[in-house]
């Protein structure tokens, strides 16, 4: 393979790491906040401030600056290494979102799940007031 290809190639690799590492800190933060939303009101200061900083340590690795690679001036031997180690940085990026996906959900997926949870929740309610229903009957019998 020639230099030129060796270089795009990495670049490429490159950035599209950079940006997974960056969703998969999003993620995180979000979901440290998600989790602790619900129970907000009920937190104390401490507690309130735990989270926050959480959240807020992976938002600061998508803040810092990525160093500025010159790839022109990456030895040929150094190139090759890396490109040979693009697959292995895919599979530590698969590994880290296991079944999530690394893109966002469309719209329309978005709904389709909501749905799902609403479905799965309220027939998880129904089921419990049966067997609460049935118990009751059964004590008063």
């Amino acid at each position: 393979m020639n230099r030129k290809k060796l270089q795009k190639a990495v670049k490429k690799a490159d950035e599209e790491y950079a940006y997974d590492m960056d969703f998969y800190h999003f993620h995180q933060a979000r979901r440290t906040m998600w989790s602790f939303a619900y129970s907000f009101h009920e937190a104390t200061q401490e507690e309130r401030i735990y989270h926050l900083q959480e959240a807020n340590e992976q938002l600061q690795k998508i803040l810092e600056p990525a160093p500025v690679e010159d790839y022109d001036a990456i030895p040929y031997e150094e190139l090759l290494e890396r490109y040979n180690f693009i697959q292995t940085r895919r599979d530590e990026v698969n590994k880290l979102f296991g079944d999530r996906r690394r893109r966002p959900y469309t719209f329309k997926e978005c709904v389709v799940i909501n749905c799902n949870r609403v479905k799965a929740t309220i027939t998880e309610s129904y089921e419990s007031m049966k067997k609460r229903i049935r118990k009751n009957n059964n004590e008063q019998n």
